[in-house]
């Protein structure tokens, strides 16, 4: 991701090509780290609002769980070092913050 929240592709393949122009092409992280410090326990809710994007997303600054998707509690929480959001899809992870917090995909 640039610097402006655009994406880059090299559109190595047929599927990169397609959906390189279509919206939804443009990320942005919203996290408010005021309220939060060094060995809380939160809950985040990822959401993938774009129409046609896939994001392999990693979560720097904690540890904990992958709780549910899309609103369905898991019944076996994954480790949440990377994670798969479809379009529209929801992920919910509960975490304590050992750090400063960050997202990338």
């Amino acid at each position: 991701m640039q610097e402006d929240g655009s994406l880059t592709d090299e559109f190595t393949d047929m599927h990169s090509v397609v959906h390189g122009g279509y919206m939804g092409n443009f990320a942005r992280a919203f996290l408010s780290q005021n309220q939060v410090k060094m060995g809380d326990r939160v809950r985040l809710r990822l959401i993938n609002a774009a129409t046609n994007r896939i994001f392999h997303t990693q979560v720097s600054g904690v540890r904990g769980s992958l709780v549910a998707l899309d609103g369905m509690a898991l019944s076996d929480p994954r480790p949440t070092t990377e994670l798969v959001l479809a379009p529209a899809q929801r992920a919910d992870l509960i975490v304590d913050i050992i750090g400063p917090v960050a997202l990338t995909w």
